[in-house]
């Protein structure tokens, strides 16, 4: 038997009561008629080869019954050998491939990720307004390389399907090399996102470009709204905890650099274990505020480098039973709903945080994707600037 495989198809086309998802087992399920040459490529080649060999059929049947001395003129047996010929270019050259209205769009993490969800909800939706369908493809485990790698190589074996699509990548140091030959391989255009997979623009394969926001401005916006705070409540010596995971290294690594060459005095705590996961950071918070209050000292400030990790910092918070703890200010980045909202209460822990706004980013991909297939030379990298979100 199989292995079943979660992939569900978004789109203007047979949407479902479900809000337009179709979940299935293992291969597509489409509702287009065989002859739909941009949603079923394949079946289109088949029928127009099945045509014009009845095509053929009859050419050959015409000379060999002598029917061209009889009842049917000549011209018949043009038009008809005209209309195999025909027939199978359209089978065998498949110029539709320009005319296909699917795209993949491959993320990295799903299940905890909020800000990868509303991704999706916007390209889906910005696709929608095109006229395209998306089909998404979830990896087993959350930012694990070799789980997009797996589906990759699925994009690569059919690449005819698809007018090129979206990836979000994970653990990009260990899987570049097949970034790079996916692009080569399915020579359609591929829009990365979130984490970029190449440290210089002459990197990037031709069909390749990135949209997302630069973690090293992430950081920044973090660690200034960090010293005005830490500056306004008169804290000459802090400590400031960071929770990070190594998918987003820079984003910590820029913020401990602007912090430091702001409060040279600060004390800064860095934990790059976060895995991006809500429970494990606040297992994490709780680790790290015990060894502080056995050297008798306290966070002034908690940095986490997405509202998932955040989260899980404000749940440690509020369950230690100390009233001190419960104060200390906590910073994400996403922008999600519920940070939002947390922070709008003005009595949570959760002060600020960075956001990433999703309907933008996706907005600018699927725009450049559009550009790239009718041919446009477009930028490489595009690097949004974040804000930071404080309720006010």
């Amino acid at each position: 038997m199989g292995k079943t495989v979660r992939e569900p198809i978004f789109g203007p086309h047979g949407s479902t009561a479900d809000g337009g998802r179709r979940w299935h087992t293992g291969h597509e399920v489409g509702a287009m008629s065989i002859l739909d040459r941009d949603q079923h490529p394949a079946r289109f080649a088949v029928a127009t080869s099945v045509f014009s060999g009845l095509c053929v059929a009859l050419v050959v049947a015409s000379f060999k019954t002598d029917l061209l001395n009889g009842t049917v003129p000549s011209w018949t047996v043009v038009v008809l050998a005209a209309t195999a010929l025909v027939s199978v270019g359209l089978a065998w050259v498949q110029p539709w491939r320009r005319g296909i209205r699917r795209s993949f769009l491959l993320v990295s993490a799903f299940s905890q990720h909020h800000w990868i969800g509303e991704v999706v909800h916007n390209i889906h939706r910005a696709l929608y307004r095109r006229g395209r369908d998306v089909v998404l493809k979830i990896p087993d485990r959350d930012y694990v390389g070799a789980c997009v790698v797996h589906h990759l190589r699925h994009i690569q074996a059919r690449p005819s399907e698809y007018a090129g699509g979206f990836v979000i990548p994970a653990e990009v140091n260990l899987i570049r090399s097949d970034l790079v030959d996916f692009c080569r391989e399915v020579r359609q255009p591929v829009v990365f996102m979130d984490v970029e997979p190449f440290d210089d623009e002459r990197d990037y394969p031709e069909n390749a470009a990135f949209v997302g926001y630069d973690p090293r401005g992430i950081g920044e916006v973090a660690a200034n709204w960090v010293v005005d705070h830490l500056t306004i409540a008169d804290r000459p010596d802090p400590v400031v905890l960071v929770i990070g995971d190594r998918e987003q290294c820079r984003r910590q690594q820029r913020f401990v650099e602007v912090l430091k060459a702001r409060i040279p005095r600060a004390r800064v705590v860095v934990d790059e274990d976060g895995q991006a996961a809500r429970l494990r950071a606040g297992a994490i918070a709780r680790r790290h505020l015990d060894q502080l209050r056995i050297a008798g000292q306290q966070a002034s400030v908690i940095f986490c480098t997405n509202d998932e990790m955040a989260l899980g910092v404000v749940d440690a918070l509020l369950t230690t039973g100390s009233a001190d703890a419960a104060k200390i200010p906590v910073v994400g980045v996403n922008g999600s709903p519920e940070a939002r909202a947390l922070i709008d209460t003005g009595n949570s822990p959760f002060r600020a945080t960075v956001v990433q706004d999703p309907y933008r980013a996706a907005e600018i991909a699927v725009d450049l994707l559009e550009k790239m297939l009718g041919g446009d030379k477009v930028t490489k990298r595009h690097s949004l600037r974040p804000e930071i979100y404080t309720g006010d």
